[in-house]
């Protein structure tokens, strides 16, 4: 069983579609009554057990309740040396929840110490207080746009404070929150599968693809046996259905390029490619609806047009990535993510914002595509290491020195060095 998410029998491990049977108390699912039975003859299930599992609101809530708190655990123990003496919560202003005793985090955004410049309390919370903000974002109501509603919902993710991603435990345990929050959600709405794509990503980002991967491929059985005339048929589409179901995809691709399945990710990336352009032609603007099926708004359009045109170059960022690292490296594939991302570099970051997390990430691939290839001039390194260097500057103003992405792009230069080091010694 992916943990929190019913993928997988409870007794006997094999995949099961969501719809599988399932107790009809507790919601464990299983492939059938045998393997029920089975289960509970077995002592892996109970009556005690699916007392407790029904209190908690059914096996999927009661699991990523779990997997929260253990995330939430982590993260308090990881962050207990950096908290500032006398510190309290930004949004409660306490310095321990009375209720359960969860202590204070810092450092999961970008609210830390920059240039220098000691932030002191800045970005301090307990995660319970970001979940709460979360959910209030989330049941905000007052207005219904598409644009209104992705930033509402973003708050799962992002800081408030600062505009940046969270990383780390934090991260992890936001994701489950969210899961936990929609998961007794109806499988035919919007909400159910947004909450399982977060939560896909939030474990991707912590290194766990296997998980990731198979909450992902749960969201898109989902979506087939929802939608399934799709497949045979083009009617009109809800436009955020089909944003975020090309979203799911090439989020499978980047899962199964960091399991080492290249090909399968560089394929997929490329189908995602080309849907993309055909569903956001201007001939098909006719077809993008509301979830009510009725036409969007000219002023709706404009936030198509936004979209459509972040999402084209995240897109082909996620494709130049899965090139760049395909094993066994090959010097066509090299090239080609070096000619995709300097054709289309000067657009990138001006639809993504210079200093964003995506532009910098292109820059840091367009480096990789010269430190990897063993023909590159004595120039073109020059120039990677001039873009290593200043997108490790970018990241240490912008995100901080203790951020993630400031540790990676000091690395670039490094690794890539050592790297070419070692496959030579091979060759020898």
């Amino acid at each position: 069983m992916t943990p929190g998410i019913l993928t997988t029998c409870a007794s006997c491990a094999a995949p099961i579609p969501y719809t599988a049977p399932r107790c009809s108390k507790c919601h464990t699912r299983y492939c059938g009554p045998a393997c029920q039975t089975q289960h509970w003859n077995a002592g892996g299930h109970n009556r005690a057990l699916c007392k407790r599992i029904k209190r908690a609101g059914g096996a999927e809530k009661y699991y990523a309740d779990q997997k929260y708190n253990e995330a939430v655990a982590e993260a308090v123990e990881a962050c207990a040396d950096y908290i500032p003496e006398g510190a309290t919560c930004y949004i409660c202003t306490e310095a321990v929840v009375q209720r359960t005793g969860e202590g204070l985090v810092n450092g999961f955004c970008a609210c830390g110490d920059r240039d220098g410049v000691d932030a002191g309390t800045t970005g301090v919370a307990h995660v319970s207080c970001l979940v709460r903000e979360a959910e209030l974002a989330q049941g905000d109501e007052m207005s219904s746009s598409w644009a209104t509603w992705q930033d509402r919902w973003r708050r799962w993710d992002i800081c408030r404070l600062c505009g940046r991603k969270y990383h780390g435990d934090v991260q992890r345990a936001m994701g489950w929150a969210c899961w936990r929050l929609n998961s007794s959600q109806s499988p035919h709405t919007e909400v159910r599968r947004s909450a399982m794509d977060l939560l896909a990503g939030c474990l991707a980002c912590s290194d766990r693809h296997e998980d990731a991967l198979a909450v992902q491929m749960a969201a898109l059985d989902m979506v087939q046996h929802r939608f399934a005339h799709l497949r045979a048929t083009s009617p009109d589409v809800p436009y955020h259905f089909t944003v975020g179901c090309l979203c799911l995809q090439s989020n499978i691709a980047n899962s199964l390029s960091a399991l080492g399945r290249h090909d399968e990710a560089i394929d997929r990336h490329r189908t995602v490619i080309r849907a993309r352009d055909q569903f956001f032609a201007e001939s098909n603007a006719a077809n993008l609806v509301r979830p009510d099926r009725s036409q969007i708004s000219q002023a709706e359009r404009v936030d198509v047009a936004q979209t459509y045109a972040k999402d084209k170059f995240t897109s082909i960022l996620n494709l130049a990535g899965a090139l760049i690292h395909r094993e066994p490296r090959s010097t066509e594939y090299l090239h080609e993510a070096r000619s995709l991302l300097l054709d289309n570099m000067a657009e990138a970051l001006r639809v993504l914002g210079a200093t964003s997390e995506g532009a910098l990430l292109w820059r840091g691939n367009y480096a990789r595509t010269i430190y990897y290839d063993e023909g590159a001039s004595d120039d073109d390194v020059a120039e990677a290491n001039a873009i290593a260097d200043d997108i490790e500057s970018i990241a240490r103003q912008h995100f901080g020195e203790y951020h993630p992405l400031t540790g990676m792009f000091q690395r670039l230069g490094y690794d890539s060095d050592s790297e070419s080091t070692a496959d030579a010694s091979e060759a020898a």
